[in-house]
């Protein structure tokens, strides 16, 4: 779980990134969450980057789920390079959500205790 508030520059992007990398390598992860609701804008550089540790975190064997996406983000990320194959970004809307679905996806289940 990598939560970003403020400003995502490049440099903190690629910091993103190399964490990213070291963190599934390290942990052996197989979902890694990045929170961005705390983040007010990022432009394309950064997308780009980001769409490179989604990239990087398959390649390693972990899947990279953004949360919190809001509307201004959502637009530079359909305006970054037209290569860019938006669909394989996974999103969820809040961190609840983001966590049941990681879970869901190492196979884990809660159960409520009555």
């Amino acid at each position: 779980m990598i939560p970003l508030v403020g400003a995502v520059d490049s440099s903190r992007a690629h910091n993103l990134l190399e964490t990213v990398l070291r963190g599934v390598e390290r942990y052996q992860a197989r979902v890694v969450l990045v929170d961005l609701t705390g983040v007010l804008l990022l432009d394309a550089l950064v997308a780009q980057t980001l769409v490179k540790a989604i990239t990087a975190a398959r390649l390693l064997g972990a899947r990279m789920l953004l949360i919190g996406i809001r509307p201004e983000l959502a637009e530079t990320f359909i305006h970054i390079d037209t290569d860019v194959d938006l669909s394989m970004i996974e999103t969820s809307g809040t961190l609840q959500s983001g966590l049941l679905r990681a879970l869901h996806i190492t196979g884990v289940r809660v159960t409520a205790l009555s």
